[in-house]
C-alpha cells in the first residue's frame, strides 16, 4: 500500500513587528501570542530539513530595529537558504518617511527581493541621538551629584550634561560607525554591489521603488498577490501555505518518537539574564524585565546538580544593573564551571557593564557583531532637591545618630568626606571589575585598560580586542556547548529550569534546586518601579548600569 503524499508546504513569516527575544514568562506569553526568535529559528532549522517544505515567503519591512537582532535574524534565514529552498522577501516599503535600513539589510537575506510599486527604500543609515536634561533640571532647582568611572562611563551623562562629551561622543560614533560598516558590508555582499556603491546609495536615500530596482538593490517591483503567485509559479505544482509559528507549534510525530527513543538524555540548558540585573527576586510582571541575582543564582546551582544538564548557554540580553547582584552571578557561574560542565554565554542585543560581569565566568563568550557590549566601568550618585522643595514652600528638617545617616536622602547634598566615600567605592568597585576582566580574557592591565574606562563596543569591536572569544547567535554558542561537552549535534537545548505553570503554585522547599529557581518574581512586593525610572534615567539602576544608546536605522 502506497503511503500518502505528505502536502508541500510554503513557509510565511512575518518579522514587520520584530520577534520577541527572550520568550516572554508565564501568562504574558499567553497573551502576546507572538512569534519568538527563539521558537522562529528552530521551526527554520527543522524546515531545512524536512522534504514537505518547499521554500520560504517573508514579510520585512516596520520600524526600527535593534542591529543584533536583526543580524540573528538574517543569520537564520541564510542558513535556511543555504540548504538549497528558495528564500525570497518582500515589503510594502522599507521605511514609509522614515529609517528602513535594518529591515532592509535583513531582506537582503532573500535570494529574490520585492517592492510594491508604491513603496520606498528608507536606505538613510544608522544613527544615535541622545537627549540632555541638565537644563530643565537646573530650571527646576534638581541639582546631580555623581562620579564615574572613567571618561566613557556616559549612563549619567543625560542628567548631567547638556550635549555630547568629547568621551561620549566619540564613544558613541565609533558603535554607529561599527554598525554602519556591517550593514554596508552585508548589503554590498548579498547585493553583489560595491561597498562604495551602498554608501553614495545611502546618501542618496530615501529611493523610491523604480530607483530601488534601478540600483539593483531590488529584484523585482509587486504587490503581494504577485510575489505570492510568482512563488507559487517557481516551486511548481500546489504548495499549502503555513506561517512557521504554526509549522514550528506542531512538529511530525516521527520527530517526537525519535525524541522520546534517543540514547543520551543529556542536553543543554538554557538560562536567561534578560534586562536590568538587580538583587532579589525578578520584578513582577509587568513592569519590566529584570534579571534578580535570586533566580539567576538559584537556576546556576541547580543546573550543577542536573544529571541529565552536560552543558549551560548564558542569554545575556542586559544593560546591566547591581554590581552586587552582578558578582553574585558571576560567583556561581565560576562554580558551576568548577564541577566539569562548560558555560558558554550568547550575547543578545546588549551584554554590557554589570551584562558583561556575569558573562565573565564563561568558558567562551559568543556575541553578535551588532550587540553593544564592554561598558567595563561604574557610576554611582543621586538627585539632590532641596532647592525644588524650597522653590515650593516645602521645609525640610531631619534629626540622624551617625554621620551619614543622610547620605542617600535627596533633600541633602553630600559633604566632602561622604564624596571622598563615594569615590573610594568606585575606585574599589573598577579595580575589581578590571581585575576579574584581565584574569578572565587573558588581559594585562594595559591591555584591560585601553578597552574599559566605561567604554561601550559593538560586538564585531570586543571580538577584536579579546572581549569576546567568536561571533555569532544563540545556534553559534549551542554548537559550542556541545562541543565542549562532547555532545551529540543533536542534543537538545531546553530552558532551564523547565517552566510549568505549577511552579508559581508551589513554594519552594530552598533555595537550592529547580523550584527555588523559580521563586521570586511573582510574590516579590512592587519594587520594579525603581527598574521602570531606571529605563527613563532617571534613577541610575545600579553602579553597573550602562549608557542607553539606541542605534537606529
Amino acid at each position: 500500500m502506497q503511503r500518502p503524499r505528505r502536502t508541500r508546504l510554503l513557509l510565511e513569516l512575518d518579522v514587520t513587528r520584530g520577534l520577541i527575544d527572550p520568550p516572554l514568562p508565564g501568562w504574558q506569553r499567553l497573551v502576546q501570542r507572538a512569534p519568538t526568535m527563539r521558537g522562529t529559528l528552530a521551526a527554520l532549522d527543522r524546515a531545512a530539513a524536512d522534504p514537505a517544505v518547499a521554500g520560504l515567503l517573508v514579510r520585512t519591512g516596520g520600524g526600527p530595529q535593534p542591529l543584533a537582532a536583526a543580524q540573528e535574524l538574517r543569520d537564520g534565514l541564510l542558513a535556511f537558504r543555504a540548504g538549497g529552498k528558495p528564500v525570497w522577501t518582500w515589503a510594502e516599503s522599507w521605511g514609509e518617511h522614515g529609517p528602513g535600513t535594518v529591515a532592509y539589510f535583513v531582506a537582503t537575506a532573500g535570494e529574490q527581493l520585492w517592492l510594491q510599486p508604491t513603496g520606498d527604500l528608507g536606505l538613510t543609515g544608522i544613527k544615535a541621538e541622545a537627549t540632555f536634561l541638565r537644563d530643565a533640571l537646573d530650571r527646576a532647582g534638581v541639582a546631580i551629584q555623581v562620579s564615574t568611572r572613567h571618561e566613557f562611563k556616559s549612563a549619567p551623562n543625560m542628567l548631567t550634561e547638556r550635549e555630547f562629551t568629547v568621551a561620549h561622543r566619540d564613544n558613541v560614533q565609533r558603535c554607529v560607525s561599527s554598525a554602519a560598516e556591517q550593514v554596508i558590508r552585508g548589503i554590498a555582499d548579498a547585493r553583489g554591489i560595491a561597498t562604495q556603491t551602498v554608501r553614495e546609495l545611502i546618501d542618496r536615500a530615501p529611493l523610491d521603488a523604480r530607483e530601488a530596482l534601478t540600483a539593483g538593490l531590488v529584484d523585482r517591483l509587486g504587490y503581494r498577490d504577485e510575489a505570492y503567485g510568482a512563488m507559487r509559479e517557481h516551486l511548481g505544482g500546489d504548495v499549502e501555505l503555513r506561517y512557521v509559528s504554526h509549522y514550528e507549534a506542531h512538529p511530525p510525530a516521527g520527530q517526537l518518537i525519535r525524541r522520546r527513543l534517543r540514547r543520551d538524555r543529556r542536553r543543554v540548558g538554557l538560562i536567561d539574564i534578560a534586562g536590568t540585573i538587580r538583587l532579589g527576586p525578578d520584578a513582577p510582571p509587568p513592569l519590566t524585565r529584570s534579571a534578580g541575582s535570586d533566580r539567576v543564582c538559584a537556576a546556576l546551582r541547580a543546573v550543577a546538580e542536573a544529571d541529565d544538564v552536560a552543558a549551560v548557554v548564558l542569554r545575556v540580553d542586559s544593560p546591566g544593573g547591581s554590581y552586587v547582584a552582578s558578582d553574585a552571578i558571576w560567583r556561581a557561574t565560576t562554580r558551576l564551571r568548577e564541577t566539569g560542565k562548560p558555560v558558554v554565554v550568547s550575547m543578545a542585543r546588549v551584554a554590557a557593564s554589570g551584562g558583561y560581569y556575569v558573562a565573565m565566568g564563561a568558558n567562551r563568550i559568543i556575541a553578535l557583531p551588532g550587540t553593544l557590549t564592554g561598558s567595563i566601568g561604574v557610576f554611582a550618585g543621586k538627585f539632590v532637591v532641596a532647592d525644588a522643595l524650597s522653590r515650593r514652600g516645602i521645609a525640610h528638617d531631619a534629626v540622624q545618630v551617625g554621620r551619614s545617616a543622610l547620605a542617600h536622602s535627596v533633600r541633602v547634598r553630600l559633604d566632602p568626606d561622604q564624596l571622598a566615600k563615594l569615590d573610594a567605592m568606585l575606585d574599589r568597585i573598577y579595580a575589581d571589575f578590571t581585575a576579574k576582566v584581565g584574569a578572565a580574557r587573558g588581559l594585562d592591565p594595559g591591555a584591560v585598560d585601553a578597552v574599559a574606562r566605561g567604554r561601550v563596543w559593538t560586538g564585531a569591536d570586543a571580538h577584536e580586542r579579546g572581549l569576546v572569544d567568536e561571533l555569532g547567535g544563540l545556534a553559534t554558542a549551542v554548537a559550542a556547548a556541545r562541543r565542549l561537552a562532547d555532545l551529540p549535534t543533536e542534543a537538545p537545548l531546553r530552558p532551564f529550569p523547565t517552566p510549568s505553570p505549577l511552579e508559581f503554585l508551589r513554594r519552594p522547599r530552598s533555595s537550592e534546586g529547580p523550584r527555588g529557581a523559580r521563586a521570586g518574581g511573582w510574590v516579590a512586593g512592587w519594587g520594579g518601579w525603581a527598574e521602570v525610572a531606571a529605563l527613563a534615567g532617571l534613577h541610575p539602576a545600579g553602579p553597573l548600569a550602562a549608557p542607553r544608546l539606541e542605534m537606529v536605522g
